[in-house]
């Protein structure tokens, strides 16, 4: 299939920080891949090898030597960019970036993210789930009302569709975390099962406004959560500050 490769001009250099820390320096010219009738897609180059181990594409821009990373085409870094390679015989796709996933390949591309309040049994009280939903499952995490930054476990992954999981659920004695469908209705919040309608868990709003529940706020659907998806990082902020980041 007909590709353009076309370089974009530029001639200075960016420093990529993540979570505090030096993570690689790469060139701000990047390589473009249109696909002819499809939409363009950029990949990274990078200024060593070290931050671009191979396999890579050689290239030389302005006089400077840069490195493309190469990767399986079946990565959600993949681009549709294509490259042969006769010294082993192998097809790679030109990937995005070289950066590392925080999350496992086989859980596919980044689709999504929701934030919902989490009714908790004993101690009586909440907390909140952060739901990342990926090409081939979904990962639900919670963090403390009043924590830094969310708990991770991938143990609680689920493999296969579920568009519906937005929550977490923890019932003492008879379910561990496990991922579960957040809803409202019209005179209380519930926590279900995500295989069925099976409500685990309800708080009425009465009951919410008494108790604190969520700051007094009578939806499973308000939190102080908000997320945004830069190039290839996933930044997840409370009341509008930073307080994760994860390389996707």
């Amino acid at each position: 299939m007909l590709k353009k490769l076309v370089i974009v001009l530029a001639s200075f250099v960016s420093i990529t920080i993540k979570n505090g820390r030096y993570i690689m320096t790469q060139l701000a010219k990047k390589l473009h891949i249109l696909k002819i009738g499809g939409s363009e897609q950029t990949a990274a180059i990078y200024t060593t090898e070290a931050e671009c181990p191979p396999p890579n594409l050689k290239v030389n821009v302005d006089g400077v030597n840069g490195f493309i990373k190469l990767g399986d085409i079946s990565s959600p870094l993949a681009t549709n960019g294509r490259v042969y390679r006769d010294a082993d015989t192998i097809t790679y796709a030109i990937l995005s970036s070289a950066a590392i996933r925080d999350f496992p390949n086989e859980w596919g591309a980044f689709q999504s993210i929701n934030f919902t309040a989490v009714l908790l049994t004993n101690p009586k009280d909440w907390c909140y789930a952060i739901v990342l939903h990926f090409a081939n499952g979904v990962l639900p995490m919670r963090i403390g009302k009043d924590a830094a930054e969310p708990t991770r476990d991938d143990n609680l992954y689920v493999s296969g569709s579920w568009p519906d999981v937005n929550s977490i659920i923890y019932n003492e004695g008879y379910y561990p975390w496990q991922a579960a469908v957040a809803k409202d209705s019209s005179t209380a919040m519930k926590w279900q099962d995500k295989t069925s309608s099976t409500t685990i868990m309800m708080i009425s709003y009465t009951d919410a406004t008494l108790m604190g529940f969520n700051y007094g706020n009578n939806s499973v659907f308000t939190t102080p959560f908000s997320a945004q998806v830069v190039g290839n990082t996933l930044n997840i902020y409370k009341n509008g500050t930073l307080i994760k980041t994860y390389w996707i």
